[in-house]
């Protein structure tokens, strides 16, 4: 009887270890998207979530195994039995169905982490944006003073005529 205790002290601790972090960063991120909520339910769901759920939620699986074996080399119908059985079916179906929504649910957080991320490049949290290459100015800077007339030169000279005629093109468009 005593994997029974144990079994049910390590439900408990693990999923308060596991789950319960995991459903306070999910709650901030349905609440609104805060910029640190969505950094802690995304890391949360890729390392302890993950890893938690497959590893510490195996041994909530395993405890109860043990106490079968145990009970049957001792022989059918012993104390503790039908609790055993019950905890393995249904620790199997918890164990698999978290490890599975964490496999299969991860890339979807990721990709909405990077979304936000890329979005809001100035978030404290967020991913460093890439930025486009500045191009250089074609030309020459030349020095103006009041009243001095002047063209400035440059490597292409704009024809006003063309100029005037994609200008009235534009316009006629809208």
């Amino acid at each position: 009887m005593s994997w029974t205790a144990i079994n049910y002290l390590f439900i408990f601790l693990f999923y308060l270890l596991i789950s319960v972090p995991e459903m306070v960063f999910w709650v901030v991120v349905m609440i609104g998207e805060s910029t640190w909520g969505l950094w802690l339910f995304n890391i949360w769901v890729k390392w302890p979530g993950l890893y938690g759920s497959w590893i510490l939620y195996f041994l909530t699986v395993l405890f109860p195994i043990i106490q079968l074996v145990n009970l049957a080399e001792v022989g059918n119908n012993q104390p503790g039995e039908l609790n055993a059985t019950v905890q393995l079916v249904m620790m199997l179906i918890t164990w698999l169905f978290t490890g599975i929504v964490h496999v299969l649910g991860f890339p979807y957080v990721e990709r909405k982490y990077q979304k936000y991320a890329e979005a809001n490049p100035t978030a404290e949290y967020a991913a460093p944006a890439e930025t486009a290459p500045v191009e250089e100015a074609t030309g020459t800077y030349l020095e103006i003073e009041d009243g001095d007339n002047y063209e400035e030169d440059t490597e292409e000279a704009v024809d006003e005529e063309e100029y005037e005629e994609e200008t009235e093109d534009a316009e006629e468009a809208f």
